[in-house]
């Protein structure tokens, strides 16, 4: 038996060769754009176009006219001012523009088919029209707490003279308060309030408002933080300063008032590092440490000895330590107190006296002998002759039960000398100015 038929037998084909890269090329001009300003500027001044080719993944700048031969392109550009055809030009070409284009067009092309084209637009910022007429001068805001009985304003339709608009305020509460715009001029009273909206406009109210910048012209900032104004820490928890309602209205270094390094009163009284420099109310300033210099001139307050008989009197240190003592009539001596309260601790006190011969005795009001003379203990002092000088400074008593009060060192001793030496004890009656003191 025999069968016929076909068998079809296929082979499968062999992988061809790679293609090669595919070559693009893209006009690059140094700029988009020429503007040209209304005093006939242009920016920039000048064009230039490179190309770009693209093969596979190399990139490659033609910027010269042996590359653009080697490759068989052609540039050229063109202007619409009116002439024909374009010109031809290198990558490095300058191609400056004039006042009658409003483009230029880059055209590249191989084997004079156009392969692209690029525009650059002359942007004409055109001249400045004529000034316009001044407008109105804006209104004055002025703001103020709403009260019956006043002229509120509202000028905006006004156009001549001076021009006001009113803002009114008005508490509601411990921390709040509105504001209103005044939208037709009248005088304030019970029958014409804030919720009149004829005459008044509500301004919105955003409550609470969180915001890490504020910017506001004539801005009303009112009870903050419980009416406190808190200075933070970059931390924003450690308060370092504030500004309260109280009556220590300012204060630095520190969450509060009473552990605040400085610190401002309301009464006028105030202190400076931790209080070791402070003051009261009546300007009184104490100093409890370091060295403190003031460059004060040192004033000398005029005391005429005529109107004091020869009974003591108490020099008051209370608004001034140096002194000016005249005597022009009598030949009595006087007798003068200086005041021993440990309150003058530290402080100087100069005296001069001029005048008629007749001795000022000199006391302390508390103590036996509460002047010092080189380490010596003296009781009075002596002013036996004028014109004379005594230079005296004050401080605390070392001596047996004398720490309640001060004793007065006697600084120019050269000017004085000792007398009436008691006993054996060193202490001594007084010290005697001398003849010649120096002034």
């Amino acid at each position: 038996m025999k069968i016929q038929g076909h068998i079809i037998i296929r082979r499968k084909p062999k992988n061809g060769d790679n293609g090669q890269d595919a070559i693009l090329y893209e006009l690059m001009p140094s700029g988009q754009i020429i503007n040209f300003s209304n005093d006939n500027v242009f920016s920039p001044s000048f064009v230039t176009c490179s190309i770009k080719k693209i093969q596979g993944s190399n990139l490659i700048m033609l910027t010269t006219a042996s590359a653009l031969s080697t490759e068989g392109l052609r540039l050229s550009y063109a202007m619409d001012d009116g002439s024909d055809g374009d010109t031809v030009i290198n990558p490095t070409t300058k191609v400056y523009p004039n006042d009658k284009i409003s483009y230029i067009n880059f055209i590249l092309k191989k084997n004079e088919v156009i392969i692209d084209k690029k525009t650059i637009q002359i942007c004409n910022d055109g001249k400045d029209g004529e000034k316009g007429e001044d407008g109105l001068q804006g209104c004055i805001l002025r703001q103020s707490e709403w009260v019956s009985g006043v002229e509120y304003r509202n000028d905006e339709a006004l156009i001549s003279g001076t021009r006001y608009l009113d803002i009114a305020i008005v508490t509601t509460g411990a921390n709040t308060f509105n504001a209103y715009k005044c939208l037709k001029t009248h005088v304030s009273s019970t029958s014409i309030p804030v919720t009149n909206t004829t005459y008044w406009q509500k301004f919105n109210t955003l409550q609470p408002v969180y915001t890490p910048l504020i910017m506001a012209q004539n801005a009303i900032l009112r009870f903050m933080q419980g009416n406190q104004l808190l200075i933070m820490k970059p931390d924003g928890k450690t308060i370092v300063a504030g500004f309260v309602g109280g009556d220590i209205p300012f204060w630095v270094g520190g969450e509060t008032p009473n552990n605040a390094s400085v610190y401002f009163g309301m009464a006028g009284n105030g202190q400076l590092a931790h209080g070791n420099i402070s003051w009261n109310e009546a300007g009184d300033l104490t100093c409890e440490r370091g060295i403190f210099k003031v460059g004060i001139k040192k004033i000398y307050r005029k005391v005429s000895l005529d109107k004091y008989t020869s009974e003591s009197f108490k020099a008051d240190l209370t608004t001034g330590l140096n002194f000016v003592f005249t005597k022009n009539t009598g030949n009595d001596t006087h007798y003068m107190t200086l005041p021993t309260s440990t309150d003058l601790d530290g402080f100087d006190s100069e005296m001069i006296f001029y005048g008629n011969p007749g001795a000022v005795m000199i006391s302390g009001e508390n103590g036996t002998y509460p002047f010092m003379y080189n380490g010596m203990r003296v009781k009075q002092i002596k002013i036996g002759s004028f014109p004379r000088r005594l230079h005296l400074s004050a401080r605390i008593s070392n001596d047996i039960g004398g720490s309640n009060r001060i004793e007065w060192w006697i600084v120019n001793t050269s000017d004085f000398t000792l007398q009436g030496k008691i006993s054996s004890s060193g202490y001594y009656n007084y010290v005697e100015s001398q003849y010649y003191n120096s002034l």
